[in-house]
C-alpha cells in the first residue's frame, strides 16, 4: 500500500539514518521502502515475482521517483543525511555548468542554424 507522503518522508528519513548505505544507493533505499510497504519479511516471502510486478505496475507501491525525490530533499535540508558521494557530485556542479555553457549553441544568432 502506498504510504502518504508525510509518512513516507518519515520512513525515508529513518532509513537514511539507520542504514547509511541508502544515502548513496537509491536501489537499496527503494527496496527497503517497498519491503516495508509490502509488510516485511513474512509477506514478501509469500510474494511471487508476477505479484510483485503487478504491485509495481498498478501503483500499489510508492513510485521510485517519489522516493528518490524525497531523499534528495531530505539530504538538501539535513546535511547529516548526505552520503559519501554527495559532496563530490555537488562539487562538480560548477564544472558541469561551465562545460554546458561552452558547448551550448547560441540560437539567437541566425547564422548558427
Amino acid at each position: 500500500m502506498v504510504m502518504l507522503k508525510k509518512k513516507l518522508r518519515n520512513v525515508i528519513k529513518e532509513l537514511l539514518e539507520e542504514y547509511p548505505i541508502t544515502r548513496d544507493e537509491d536501489r537499496r533505499l527503494v527496496c527497503n521502502v517497498w519491503w516495508l510497504e509490502m509488510g516485511g519479511s513474512a509477506s514478501v516471502k509469500k510474494l511471487t515475482a508476477p505479484d510483485f510486478m503487478n504491485k509495481v505496475a498498478n501503483g500499489s507501491l510508492s513510485s521510485w521517483e517519489t522516493i528518490t525525490r524525497i531523499r534528495r530533499k531530505l539530504q538538501e535540508e539535513i546535511p547529516d543525511l548526505r552520503g559519501k558521494k554527495w559532496d563530490s557530485r555537488h562539487n562538480q556542479q560548477t564544472n558541469v555548468i561551465s562545460e554546458l555553457q561552452e558547448i551550448a549553441i547560441d540560437y539567437s544568432t541566425p547564422s548558427r542554424y
